[in-house]
């Protein structure tokens, strides 16, 4: 019986899947996240726009496309946060703790219930 590698796609879809579970519903003090997010030229992986930060899911098939779009971003004035696939499967809470990091605030404190309906 022959197994096929696994898709690099489905399981950057799952990784990412994993992230949202941990910063939607302002898990991460507060601050509310949308997925896949039309930001200027391009879609941000994650955004909040009421910090102006960008989350980029780094991947190393996909590592010049997402710098530059990293790039424009902070051109256009975002703060850029780049998670790699590496840190999601080894360590997501580091991946947490870095997004918390750029926000100033610690994981899992809410800071403004009005998004955990």
């Amino acid at each position: 019986m022959y197994l096929r590698p696994p898709d690099p796609h489905r399981v950057t879809a799952s990784l990412a899947s994993r992230l949202w579970a941990r910063i939607r519903l302002g898990q991460i003090g507060g601050y509310h996240f949308s997925r896949q997010c039309p930001v200027g030229r391009y879609v941000a992986d994650f955004f909040c726009p009421e910090a102006r930060l960008v989350v980029q899911l780094e991947s190393a098939r996909a590592a010049d496309r997402r710098n530059e779009r990293g790039d424009q971003f902070e051109l256009d004035g975002f703060r850029v946060v780049r998670v790699s696939e590496y840190e999601l499967i080894d360590d997501l809470e580091s991946a947490v703790q870095k997004i918390a990091d750029a926000l100033n605030v610690a994981p899992d404190r809410p800071r403004n219930l009005r998004y955990l309906h």
